[in-house]
């Protein structure tokens, strides 16, 4: 029997009014949300939750004066925190999980390329309020690269499970090992964090989600200057069940970061600039093993046909080698090696030429260097 659609409902009231909107709109100005799509399915199956992928939605009024709450936190913040997984990326074409609903309002249609797709109004958000200092880090779960396209500096982004825009990240599935310096970064946000913002993810239990979860313990401890999380999400996940958010919004996420937007004044949200290629030789400062040096200038060659290896030892595809390809579109440096293509985002050059990383993500099999000029006698 075909799953029925439910266009619009009330929700069950068998919850406090803090779990539908967080513990800091837990009072009559602000309403509960409707369930907008009604589902039996389970929104993330094989996972730790048992939550359904039945949609909500909160009326207008509510939505706006939440987003006006979650402002404030973040005008108060000095360490926020944005954790996020498919659905921040779901309107530039890329499919999320668990909107598995009969005619969910946020599924995406037709095949995508994630290599071409573009930031989505609330990456570009992201990238205004981190280049303001309002936002500190990104802990992502995606691999799409979407907030380095938004203006996001690599070095301010842990995209957790890999990357299609860096050699050095494979990308790994849910249940596969994670490198050991992005699960840091994460243990980090979660002991450091006093504001996270959680956007498009259903909590289900992975490793990650400690940025969540242990930003909620120490909320609830009294930590001093710690204000707890902010989940958006269309569905039900299994850490709201204690009502523990202190603001828990329902909604389309690029609408709810327009609200945002309006709340902080921060004027128009453009189209991201787009970012300068560099050529095809960089002088950069890394030693022989790729690790930063900055004494040293490596001569990186992507020209057309350069070898080149992987040469982060953190990387699981440490020491894999392969060659330089024409340039993809978009101006990302092409690379080919044994098990595949891989590509490096345009956007590293820059970071890697102020030396941002302890290592190179990618560098020639026989590096070369930029010899040190003498110095001149003075005239006398």
């Amino acid at each position: 029997m075909p799953e029925k659609r439910k266009k619009s409902s009330n929700i069950p009231v068998n919850q406090p009014r803090a779990f539908w909107n967080g513990t800091l709109c837990d009072n009559d100005n602000f309403s509960i949300p409707k369930c907008i799509r009604q589902s039996k399915k389970l929104a993330r199956p094989g996972h730790n939750n048992k939550c359904d992928a039945s949609e909500y939605a909160d009326g207008k009024q509510t939505l706006s004066l939440k987003m006006k709450k979650v402002a404030e936190l973040i005008e108060k913040s000095n360490n926020c925190v944005l954790y996020c997984g498919a659905g921040i990326s779901q309107s530039s074409g890329i499919p999320d999980y668990a909107s598995r609903a009969n005619g969910s309002i946020v599924k995406s249609s037709g095949p995508f390329d994630p290599i071409q797709a573009k930031p989505t109004y609330a990456h570009r958000v992201v990238g205004r309020l981190m280049k303001l200092g309002k936002i500190k880090h990104v802990v992502t779960q995606n691999h799409d690269a979407l907030f380095m396209k938004a203006g996001c500096p690599q070095k301010n982004v842990t995209e957790i499970h890999g990357s299609i825009f860096d050699p050095s990240g494979p990308v790994v599935q849910f249940w596969e090992s994670l490198r050991e310096d992005n699960l840091q970064n994460v243990v980090q946000c979660a002991q450091n964090a006093d504001l996270v913002i959680v956007v498009g993810t259903s909590l289900s239990g992975m490793t990650s989600d400690m940025t969540c979860t242990d930003v909620i313990k120490r909320h609830k401890r009294g930590e001093p200057g710690c204000m707890g999380c902010v989940l958006l999400n269309l569905q039900k996940t299994p850490v709201d069940a204690d009502g523990s958010f202190a603001v828990r919004c329902w909604g389309k996420i690029d609408e709810s970061f327009k609200l945002l937007v309006k709340h902080m004044g921060l004027g128009k949200i453009g189209p991201p600039k787009k970012i300068k290629r560099h050529g095809s030789k960089i002088i950069v400062p890394y030693d022989e093993n790729g690790k930063f040096d900055a004494s040293k200038k490596m001569i990186l060659d992507f020209s057309t046909g350069a070898k080149v290896k992987i040469c982060d030892p953190r990387s699981s595809a440490y020491k894999n080698k392969g060659v330089a390809t024409h340039p993809i579109e978009g101006g990302h440096y092409g690379f080919q090696f044994r098990l595949g293509s891989r590509r490096l985002g345009v956007w590293w050059i820059r970071e890697i030429k102020k030396g941002n990383f302890t290592y190179l993500p990618i560098m020639n099999v026989y590096p070369k260097f930029e010899s040190a000029k003498p110095k001149s006698k003075k005239k006398g």
